[in-house]
């Protein structure tokens, strides 16, 4: 299925699968551009291809970029898996530009790598059902995936988020519940389940040469 913008008949969605209503299927792969639709804010051309693994459950986008006007992400990659034991794991890789990566540098201070290049990285575990207790972490390292600071150890990690975390509020500590090595009950996925992420991650081929 292909779908055209009507004002200049320009493709902006190509969608390919084999059947969607057969969990037996391979999946499906969509690509689109977003300038097509916007061409104010996402001036690039670049486009965005996601893959729906039906069997395995998996899904996995990815983009060369920036796509967007000003944008900072050379290159980025999103691969979202429900579990057997219905959780979801998410792994979010981001390839900073240089200008970017020269930016985070100077604000790591004396955990600065003086890379070209910055790896932004997110790690999650979600269990798949109201409140949807989670446990993340995420880090910034020169060149690879890392759940450090540059140099550094990240202090920050892990937080821990769930929908009734902060119900009245408004801002974005909505749904955080907290961070730190120890988890503030039994509900929330382990930290080692999210180190397996990275573990994962770290076995994928490099997009440095991407």
């Amino acid at each position: 299925m292909i779908i055209f913008k009507s004002s200049n008949n320009a493709k902006y969605i190509e969608l390919y699968f084999d059947d969607p209503s057969d969990p037996a299927s391979d999946g499906a792969v969509i690509t689109w551009e977003p300038a097509v639709v916007d061409p104010i804010s996402y001036t690039s051309g670049k486009k965005i291809e996601c893959y729906t693994d039906i069997p395995n459950k998996v899904k996995t986008c990815s983009w060369t970029g920036p796509i967007e006007s000003g944008g900072t992400v050379e290159l980025g990659q999103i691969i979202a898996k429900l579990t057997s034991d219905n959780k979801l794991t998410l792994n979010l890789l981001a390839k900073k530009t240089s200008s970017a990566s020269t930016t985070i540098g100077s604000s790591l201070g004396t955990c600065d790598e003086s890379g070209t290049r910055y790896f932004y990285t997110l790690l999650g575990v979600q269990k798949y059902e109201a409140p949807f207790y989670s446990t993340a972490a995420f880090g910034l390292k020169e060149d690879t995936k890392s759940k450090n600071l540059g140099s550094c150890v990240n202090i920050f990690n892990y937080g821990y988020f769930n929908i009734n975390a902060n119900p009245t509020t408004t801002d974005s500590t909505k749904y955080f519940a907290g961070s730190g090595a120890t988890a503030p009950s039994s509900d929330y996925p382990s930290t080692s389940e999210v180190d397996a992420l990275l573990t994962q991650l770290l076995l994928q081929p490099s997009m440095q040469s991407m």
